[in-house]
């Protein structure tokens, strides 16, 4: 009784380490060979509550970073959520018109999103506030727009003085061949 008693305790054994095996086997999808991989905490998600058509790809990431794909020399992107710079902007959608049945609608549409507009040029470039972008080094332009203008000035100058020699003159030649059939 002893021998089998040992001998299951040996079975139950090799059965629990065979499911701890089991466990930790990953199979690749590309080679489709098991590989024993080293069991590591799982890190959590990413994002825990994330779009449901964002979701698939977010998984995916996880399961990439648990395959230690990292480890690999692969680079994954960062995901980064923006939830409530997008639903500022969804919301300022959604209070424009869907169907502008009206000439008046269409105008006030046009005239509200040109006085935003408006603003927002007042805000940056007179004022050099940047509160709508506070994260982004980019958007913060004013000296590189002052530079963009002031290109634009030179480059409308120099057309203007290289074009001097000939202005009008096609208006001048189709005068004196009108002149000379007598039209004029």
């Amino acid at each position: 009784m002893m021998k089998t008693s040992n001998k299951s305790s040996q079975q139950n054994t090799d059965k629990s380490s065979s499911s701890s095996a089991e466990s930790l086997t990953v199979v690749d999808d590309h080679d489709q060979k098991p590989n024993l991989a080293v069991a590591a905490p799982t890190p959590p998600p990413i994002v825990a509550s994330v779009n449901d058509r964002i979701r698939p790809l977010l998984d995916c990431v996880d399961r990439l970073c648990h395959l230690n794909i990292m480890q690999e020399g692969n680079q994954l992107p960062t995901i980064v959520v923006i939830n409530d710079k997008f639903a500022l902007n969804l919301a300022e959608l959604n209070r424009l018109s869907q169907h502008l049945s009206y000439v008046a609608e269409a105008l006030t549409t046009f005239m509200r999103s040109l006085s935003s507009s408006k603003d927002s040029l007042k805000k940056i470039l007179v004022r050099g506030e940047f509160d709508e972008y506070p994260e982004e080094k980019e958007m913060h332009c004013t000296a590189r727009l002052v530079e963009m203008l002031d290109q634009y000035s030179n480059e409308l100058h120099a057309k203007i003085f290289e074009k001097k020699e000939d202005f009008l003159m096609e208006e001048i030649n189709a005068l004196q061949e009108t002149k000379g059939i007598g039209l004029a």
